[in-house]
């Protein structure tokens, strides 16, 4: 009977420390494949978000939309990013890991206050149609 206590002990204590234990996909996961969501940071794509009117649903039952802003677009995108970073800084670190999470961070460490603070002022810029060629000296200066 105490043979069985041990082993059931053994198979538990293994069983919650493979459960809490961070997998390489979960790794691989938080780490990089949601770094794809800053596709077209800096790029075409960005541009293209801001420059284009966008609309939301608002009723499904009448399939009713209605504008959204730019400045909502890239609040958005915003709050999707740092949702990642906390996800990606809240991961353990380990050897075979570390380098992929250190890259992980400074890239979002880089990117977030970019959205926050020059493309947030180019998305005001579109909501309230400032001049064609002040928009464009900011995408200038924003899309090198």
């Amino acid at each position: 009977m105490k043979n069985a206590t041990s082993i059931f002990k053994f198979v538990f204590i293994s069983i919650l420390f493979f459960a809490c234990s961070t997998s390489p996909d979960q790794y691989f996961s938080q780490a990089t494949l949601n770094c794809n969501l800053l596709y077209g940071f800096a790029g075409y794509e960005l541009k293209r978000d801001l420059a284009t009117p966008q609309e939301k649903l608002i009723d499904a039952q009448t399939m009713k939309m209605a504008p959204i802003t730019r400045a909502e677009v890239v609040k958005e995108k915003i709050a999707m990013v740092e949702e990642n970073y906390r996800k990606v800084r809240s991961l353990s670190t380990n050897a075979e890991a570390d380098e992929m999470l250190k890259a992980s961070v400074a890239l979002y460490a880089f990117v977030i206050p970019v959205y926050k603070n020059e493309y947030a002022q180019l998305a005001t810029l579109y909501d309230e149609n400032a001049a064609a060629e002040k928009t464009a000296a900011a995408e200038k200066k924003h899309y090198r």
